[in-house]
């Protein structure tokens, strides 16, 4: 008797495997595309420990369907599980194909906002015969498990209230631990979803308010004060420092591409952002709004909307999110742009979309026929995690050499946010920056052969990497000064410096002088000649009335 229970006990312990297992195969589904896609050390360390959580997950849904009363009420659960696990792999499977990327935040908000219109125009526009038959391939094996899987959860069990207690346990626990963790909930369906929609119907409300407060007042008067062809690039970077680019003086060469280009550079050579986040920092780069007076946001129109008025054709070029946590407001003040690309479906929290990604957009906006083009490229940059923003062939910096020992000493990890050590955390940010330098780089040689053309590039704000008390990362507020420090530089064809000589010559007297972000606005529609009601030449690097302003960057402590 004894021997026929430890039979029937180790025959349900595999029932439980089994059935833990099939729920857990999206999970496994959707890290294995990301490592198949971009292989990662990384994303192996993240892996390991999002895939604990959700098999745990998995483990409390299939312990909680066993304790169900009744036969057909545990056969009704089983076949739910099996079909809500079907659609997810499928469209998983799908949205790769197709993109290349695991579909997040942006996705489902896309889905919330189409009409049903819209989605059908949509599904028959994309559906291919290798996008369906990648999805199925991937579905097959839920299929296979259809029957062993139903039975199990239909047949009598035992220990139901035992089962019961440990399986809504599990769920509760891994719920309230996984869900404020991105990078944990991202590859668990059931969590994914949840919080997907719910950060979505967020977004909504907060982008709707949003637009009904930008600016509508009286009709924009702006024009060019030249008809001639031109084209404006404005590269806006991610979490990049002047601190650690070779091209301000870094010890390591991370900028290699760049310094061989100084020449034909205007390198500001102290230049801060207003800001320490990505979303405060663009609605001052792009407004007339300033860290003293924000209401200006909404008083005054933004960049795009003038630039549109000046008889320019507006493009948004962005590999940040569409919508998120700290990607709204992209949203909003690109809405204005005549063409927008969103190529980021995934985020920066675990998802890997390298900003070589935007290059093929780039190509394919300066070969339109528009005459004059203003282009905002918004890159992912040097966000973290560090270690995903560069592919395998720029990992150049690999060891201690050249780390200043003392930043070493002071980096204890007090506020490190990856698990690296601050060797691995230098390394891969520097390896980054050398990826940056790369992209950035390929787009000045993108617009070198044009007659008229300018391209700008500045960081949305700086990085902190632990040099001063350990502090990593970045915050909006009193921080070390690296997370404000940014780099910022004009490049300019020779025709277009010919024409705006004025303006090219008040620049390169300004270059010395400190400067911050929140004066954007004023120095490139200077540069680029736009007429408009809200001149401020004193904010103005293209001007000669330029006057440095007190920043905020310089009350705070920056390493030595």
């Amino acid at each position: 008797m004894a021997i026929q229970l430890l039979r029937a006990d180790l025959q349900s312990l595999r029932h439980y495997a089994a059935a833990t297992g099939l729920i857990f195969y999206p999970c496994a589904v959707s890290m294995g595309l990301m490592l198949w896609s971009t292989p990662n050390t990384a994303l192996l360390a993240r892996f390991g420990v999002a895939a604990f959580f959700c098999l745990a997950f998995s483990l409390g849904l299939a312990l909680t369907g066993r304790a169900l009363p009744f036969k057909l009420v545990r056969r009704l659960y089983g076949g739910l599980l099996l079909l809500l696990l079907g659609v997810y792999t499928f469209s998983l499977g799908f949205h790769y194909r197709l993109y290349g990327q695991l579909f997040g935040v942006p996705t489902l908000y896309s889905i919330l906002e189409s009409t049903s219109t819209e989605a059908s125009e949509y599904l028959r526009s994309v559906t291919r015969p290798d996008v369906l038959g990648f999805a199925v391939v991937l579905v097959i094996p839920l299929l296979f498990a259809t029957r062993p899987l139903q039975g199990w959860f239909a047949g009598s069990a035992r220990y139901r209230l035992f089962n019961g207690l440990v399986g809504v346990s599990l769920l509760v626990g891994t719920a309230w631990f996984t869900l404020p963790k991105p990078n944990l909930q991202s590859h668990n369906p059931w969590l994914f979803i949840y919080k997907g929609v719910e950060e979505s119907l967020a977004q909504r409300t907060l982008i709707k308010s949003a637009y009904a407060n930008i600016y509508r007042g009286t009709p924009i008067s702006a024009h060019a004060n030249s008809a001639e062809t031109v084209t404006h690039i404005l590269v806006i970077g991610e979490s990049t420092t002047s601190r650690h680019m070779s091209l301000y003086g870094y010890g390591r060469q991370t900028t290699p591409r760049l310094d061989s280009m100084r020449d034909s550079l205007n390198i500001v050579a102290d230049a801060c952002s207003s800001r320490g986040n990505t979303t405060e920092a663009l609605k001052e780069m792009l407004s007339f709004a300033t860290r003293e007076r924000p209401e200006l946001l909404f008083q005054r129109p933004n960049l795009i909307q003038l630039m549109n008025s000046a008889g320019f054709r507006t493009y948004w070029l962005s590999n940040q999110q569409k919508v998120g946590n700290s990607d709204s407001w992209s949203e909003i003040l690109s809405s204005s742009a005549n063409e927008r690309a969103f190529v980021n479906r995934r985020g920066w929290t675990d998802g890997i979309s390298l900003d070589d990604v935007l290059l093929p957009e780039l190509t394919r906006v300066l070969g339109d026929s528009a005459s004059r083009r203003f282009i905002v490229m918004h890159l992912l940059g040097t966000h973290t995690a560090y270690a995903l923003r560069y592919p395998s062939s720029f990992k150049k910096f690999d060891s201690q050499q050249d780390i200043p020992s003392e930043v070493l000493r002071q980096n204890t990890g007090l506020r490190r946010l990856s698990i690296n050590s601050p060797v691995a955390q230098f390394n891969d940010y520097d390896n980054a920056v050398l990826y940056n330098d790369h992209i950035v780089a390929s787009i000045l040689a993108a617009v070198k052969g044009m007659l008229r053309a300018s391209v700008t590039y500045l960081s949305d704000h700086g990085e902190a990497l632990g040099e001063v008390d350990g502090f990593v990362t970045h915050v909006d507020g009193p921080a070390p000064k690296q997370v404000y420090q940014i780099p910022m530089f004009f490049f300019t064809t020779p025709q277009f410096s010919t024409d705006a000589s004025s303006e090219i010559q008040a620049l390169q007297q300004n270059l010395g002088k400190p400067f911050q972000s929140d004066q954007l606005i004023h120095t490139l529609l200077d540069l680029y000649g736009i007429v408009h009601p809200y001149p401020q030449p004193e904010r103005s690097l293209a001007s000669r009335q330029f006057t440095a302003v007190s920043r905020f960057c310089d009350t705070l402590t920056a390493a030595r």
